[in-house]
């Protein structure tokens, strides 16, 4: 397992080889979620019987675990402190989901 602190942020990104999954910790206010979905879960073969991998993409998703409600100037600066570092971590995810796929060592080909 691996353990990547996330640079200008509070979350903490753990890398499970053997189950492959990825595991965000950070700010208990979100439920924050990185994975890699096959589009297609079988391989397939083309017009010439050539062989098509499954083709991946990764899913980001956070999803506030409160009421959404601003009421005054703090609450809107608190939210957008969180939202800047989850775009921060959203980021650091993307630039390095060729890293994370190959570590996981799938059989297909990433979007």
């Amino acid at each position: 397992m691996s353990k990547i602190l996330v640079p200008k942020t509070d979350y903490l990104v753990e890398i499970n080889e053997l189950i492959r999954t990825i595991s965000i910790i950070g700010n208990p206010n979100w439920e924050i979620s990185a994975s890699f979905e096959a589009k297609e879960n079988q391989a397939t073969l083309d017009e010439n019987g050539d062989l098509f991998e499954p083709i991946y993409k990764l899913k980001l998703q956070a999803i506030p675990k409160f009421e959404l409600e601003l009421e005054t100037s703090s609450q809107t600066k608190d939210l957008k402190k969180e939202v800047a570092e989850i775009q921060a971590l959203f980021e650091f995810i993307e630039e390095n989901k060729r890293n994370f796929f190959n570590v996981f060592n799938f059989k297909g080909v990433l979007e």
